[in-house]
């Protein structure tokens, strides 16, 4: 069950919303990294309203794995290249641009998991679509900044969840959640 934020009262009756903070979010996100879900229902892109988060949220989990695994796998491809050719300065370079590129990959991963499901997106409808674009160019940005070295082309698996959640936040830029505290950002 994907856990929103709530919406209460001050006095006089007028709604606030209280809004999660990104640094307490960091421990459910690695809560949810620990058992990550795949159901075949995830591949329909037929999902109702009440899913679209549910289902961005195990895509979100699935990315962040995925990312991890190709990342490591490139890695080993271009450490043995480098260790075939004796360069041990190269190698090590490649050992802690994995680690960084890891970091940030799962760290744009929670990042996007916090915007759209705790958030709203961030900034409402416009949000939707900016992380509808975001997770549609990532994929390729690797691959691209690569010079497409074909030990980068395991990153094109990204396309799959990346793709998934890229349609998910452009259906919810289409029809937002009900209840979203900016409903309409741009009119």
């Amino acid at each position: 069950q994907v856990r929103r934020r709530s919406v209460g009262f001050e006095k006089g009756g007028v709604p606030f919303v209280a809004m999660p903070t990104y640094g307490s979010s960091v421990t459910e996100y690695s809560a949810l990294l620990k058992s990550p879900k795949f159901e075949k229902s995830m591949l329909s892109m037929t999902y109702k309203d009440g899913d679209l988060i549910g289902n961005f949220e195990a895509w979100n989990i699935l990315y962040a794995w995925i990312a991890v695994v190709v990342f490591l796998f490139s890695a080993v491809l271009v450490i043995l290249v480098g260790l075939a050719h004796l360069l041990i300065g190269f190698v090590i370079t490649v050992i802690i641009v994995a680690i960084i590129e890891i970091i940030i990959m799962v760290a744009f991963a929670h990042l996007g998991w916090f915007c759209i499901v705790k958030n709203d997106s961030g900034c409402g409808k416009v949000g939707y679509a900016i992380w509808g674009l975001w997770y549609f160019w990532v994929p390729f940005a690797t691959l691209f900044s690569a010079g497409f070295n074909a030990a980068y082309l395991p990153n094109l698996i990204l396309c799959v969840p990346a793709g998934y959640m890229a349609v998910i936040c452009f259906k919810l830029f289409m029809n937002p959640p009900a209840g979203q505290a900016r409903d309409n950002i741009l009119g």
